[in-house]
């Protein structure tokens, strides 16, 4: 089964993945590097996701920062959001305000997550009970996974399910996912590229087709990816005010 894995690997291959990711989007470190008001409007923006199944409109926003289309070029400066054409935020990792293949029921909201392991983190960052709706990229065929904080839920139908990430994915925007002044987005590279198969068979055949650039995380594995990359993000519990 690929979700059987030891407390030992899943904690080596996490860590290496950790910093890998860290690297490419270092999340925690740019939002520590914002002034105080803008990195307080980026946990309120990740929280108005769960709490109203949305983002912060401006209007909201002018109760935490002074300007704040000042404070979004700032974020999506540094890549920690996306925004649309009306200068509107669609998305702040791990969610995204348009339609993708990761769908979250939380908090009596649907929302859509980034990628595969970004829809992993939202039960963890926010202690809450989260389902996922998604596919194996691979075959199609449709994965529901249920969560309670970093606890699978349903694990008789969802425990061979792996996580597959295709670091080549952002071999060719390095600049814009690491850098303070991208140009791009690692929600439109890297985030496509890490994905749901529905059992290690099919996983392995995946990895098979690019072992340089690819690999497969068990579902435990992947869980822990999830929560300790994005878990730093919310310096406060979920329910309290900065």
């Amino acid at each position: 089964m690929c979700a059987e894995a030891t407390p030992e690997n899943v904690g080596e291959k996490v860590g290496r993945a950790l910093a890998r990711l860290q690297r490419r989007l270092p999340l925690q470190q740019r939002q520590q590097e914002c002034p105080p008001d803008i990195a307080q409007l980026h946990r309120a923006i990740l929280r108005a996701f769960v709490e109203k199944g949305r983002p912060l409109n401006l209007e909201e926003m002018r109760s935490l920062v002074e300007d704040p289309g000042m404070a979004l070029s700032e974020l999506n400066a540094r890549d920690m959001i996306t925004l649309d054409k009306e200068g509107e935020v669609s998305g702040a990792y791990p969610f995204s305000g348009e339609p993708r293949e990761h769908r979250l029921a939380v908090n009596g909201q649907r929302l859509y997550a980034m990628c595969a392991l970004d829809a992993l983190a939202v039960a963890s960052m926010f202690n809450t009970k989260v389902q996922i709706q998604s596919q194996c990229r691979q075959t199609q065929v449709p994965l529901t996974l249920r969560l309670d904080g970093r606890r699978l839920e349903n694990p008789e139908e969802a425990s061979d399910i792996c996580v597959g990430i295709d670091w080549g994915a952002a071999a060719d925007s390095v600049s814009s996912c690491n850098s303070s002044n991208n140009k791009g987005s690692c929600a439109d590279s890297l985030c496509l590229q890490m994905i749901y198969l529905k059992d290690r068979a099919v996983a392995e055949q995946w990895l098979a087709q690019n072992q340089q650039s690819r690999e497969i995380f068990t579902l435990p594995q992947a869980i822990s990816f999830a929560g300790l990359f994005f878990d730093p993000l919310l310096a406060q519990p979920w329910g309290t005010s900065d």
